[in-house]
């Protein structure tokens, strides 16, 4: 759904952690959200060291009006194959003429209260 391509094509575009991987994750939860670029996040992510893997825990919730559509639904996170943290992932798609664009993406980063844990 979402590239690092499609990142460097809508440079406003934003991504919304409601956490901070530069925090201890005891502190997550009382931390105020941050944003970075979608640029900035593709390039974090490119540059990782560690092989990650997201998946959706379930299938994610999906409701459409029109030309824009709201996608949510709960996910874990592994590094290197070891369980990392667990949250809801949430975007804001509006149809194109190119077809669905990513307009805004938010998630949450739990430690504790996952599935399957």
């Amino acid at each position: 759904m979402w590239t690092a391509d499609s990142a460097s094509k809508r440079p406003s575009t934003r991504t919304t952690p409601a956490g901070s991987s530069e925090v201890p994750r005891s502190t997550m939860a009382e931390r105020a959200p941050s944003s970075t670029t979608a640029e900035a996040f593709a390039t974090s992510m490119g540059n990782a060291k560690a092989a990650y893997l997201e998946r959706f825990l379930g299938t994610p919730h999906a409701s459409v009006h029109g030309r824009i559509a709201q996608v949510w639904g709960e996910y874990e996170f592994l590094r290197d194959g070891k369980f990392s943290h667990c949250g809801v992932d949430t975007a804001t798609l509006f149809k194109t003429p190119d077809g669905w664009k990513i307009a805004a993406l938010a998630f949450t980063m739990e430690t504790t209260g996952c599935k399957a844990r």
